[in-house]
């Protein structure tokens, strides 16, 4: 029974692991639902690929061009939680970076589907500020844990805070804390050195930069 156990975590391991293989990086227009009627933030977008692809498919970043001018592009990878989606009307073209198998995988809310990036809750128990939408705080552990799994349900309440780690994590590598000088003494490292940028926003590093 114990070699029967070790078998199916082989087993599962496996097909993870394929799956994972067999996924690729594509660049991909939003919709405008997002940005426009639903007026979304990162993670409710996430979220909302998440389920319209039964999970196969996430969503990692956004390239914003400049409708204005030479177009300028700024890639964004994991933007954070509560980062608002631009609308059409901004000037700006949003795409998203996903992770998928292929690109009819890939399955955004459209006119007249139903968004499920954000489940609403009544008005009254809302309040006028913050009515149709819930917030996501940036720092584990999210407040009031109970009312956001009330609200959204187990498993989007796990994707929630799954996300909000994420972004904490991202906050945490971009202020990263000084290596004990034993460490780098030990040597066995990677450096990767980024040159000619003029400042902090135009210092990104992705995966946009490695593949063609």
């Amino acid at each position: 029974e114990e070699d029967d156990d070790v078998a199916a975590q082989q087993a599962s391991w496996v097909k993870d692991y394929m799956q994972g293989v067999g996924n690729e990086l594509y660049e991909i227009e939003l919709s405008p639902v997002y940005g426009d009627s639903r007026q979304a933030i990162f993670a409710e977008v996430a979220i909302d690929v998440l389920e319209q692809t039964g999970g196969y498919v996430y969503l990692i970043g956004l390239v914003e061009q400049s409708s204005r001018g030479e177009g300028k592009r700024t890639i964004l990878v994991n933007p954070g939680v509560q980062y608002q989606i631009k609308a059409t009307t901004s000037g700006v073209r949003t795409f998203g970076i996903f992770i998928a198998a292929d690109r009819d995988s890939i399955v955004q809310c459209e006119v007249g589907m139903v968004f499920l990036g954000r489940r609403e809750r009544p008005s009254a128990e809302l309040g006028p500020r913050a009515a149709g939408r819930y917030q996501i705080s940036p720092k584990p552990p999210l407040p009031g844990g109970q009312g956001l799994l009330k609200l959204a349900g187990p498993v989007l309440a796990a994707r929630a805070q799954h996300l909000t780690l994420l972004s904490t994590r991202h906050q945490r590598g971009r202020q990263p804390e000084r290596p004990p000088l034993k460490t780098l003494a030990a040597g066995g490292h990677i450096l990767v050195l980024c040159v000619g940028t003029k400042g902090e926003k135009d210092f990104r590093l992705s995966a946009h930069h490695f593949i063609s």
